[in-house]
């Protein structure tokens, strides 16, 4: 009796890790994040650096169906120049008198993961959930600990996602 028991826990044990190893697809992240339906895309590039809930999840979507951008144009979350974070976060530069030391979203060798579009949309979002023991962070600190920002390239036909997590 007591075997079968070690064995039906080792069972579940098994399944349980090998179930929180399963990801959903590329796609569906997004779609979750951004609350939109994606139709006819194909994923370009995926690059999950997230370990424990920190980390990067870096998608790169192609071939969007053009009813996308239509959504996008109505919706209040999405603007056609990026804010003053969203340039920060991308390429660097200053966000109310502080530095970002660069870019935030980089690959392994240094290179910007979205690149600077001619004509797109941004989408950003802060994640960070404050406590009474953040009041010390700066404002940039508080908008760069958990953030998705996407950027959406009209000519290509492109969606760049990034989620952030520290």
């Amino acid at each position: 009796m007591k075997k079968k028991i070690v064995l039906t826990i080792l069972i579940l044990l098994v399944l349980s890790i090998c179930c929180a190893c399963v990801k959903e697809p590329p796609k569906e992240i997004i779609e979750k994040a951004i609350n939109i339906k994606i139709k006819g895309a194909d994923v370009e590039k995926h690059i999950n650096k997230a370990w424990v809930g920190d980390g990067i999840d870096y998608i790169v979507l192609k071939k969007i169906d053009s009813g996308f951008l239509e959504i996008i144009k109505n919706s209040s979350e999405w603007s056609e120049s990026p804010s003053s974070i969203v340039k920060a976060i991308l390429y660097g530069g200053e966000y109310q008198g502080e530095w970002t030391g660069g870019p935030m979203l980089m690959d392994d060798n240094d290179k910007v993961l979205i690149p600077k579009i001619k004509h797109a949309y941004y989408y950003y979002k802060n994640r960070f959930e404050y406590t009474d023991n953040d009041d010390e962070l700066t404002e940039l600190e508080k908008k760069t600990k958990n953030f998705t920002v996407a950027v959406y390239d009209i000519d290509n036909k492109k969606l760049y996602y990034c989620e952030f997590d520290s």
